[in-house]
């Protein structure tokens, strides 16, 4: 069974650095980190398959590191 479940479980998504410049992108388009949503930033990047928890995920990670002096 548990083998069953990690295979049906979809792969990771892989940020290349093509797909992190649209991302930066639309943040720049949407004004910025802190206002800019999830949602609204996948349907500025205009890539298919990607998800709104895809982008939450790497806009937390995004914010996360862009704090650090």
């Amino acid at each position: 069974k548990r083998k069953q479940a990690k295979e049906e479980r979809k792969a990771r998504r892989c940020w290349s650095p093509e797909l992190h410049q649209r991302f930066l992108h639309a943040l720049q388009r949407l004004g910025g980190s802190n206002l800019a949503t999830p949602k609204q930033i996948r349907e500025t990047m205009k890539v298919d398959g990607l998800t709104n928890d895809e982008v939450k995920s790497h806009l937390q990670k995004y914010r996360l590191h862009s704090r650090r002096p």
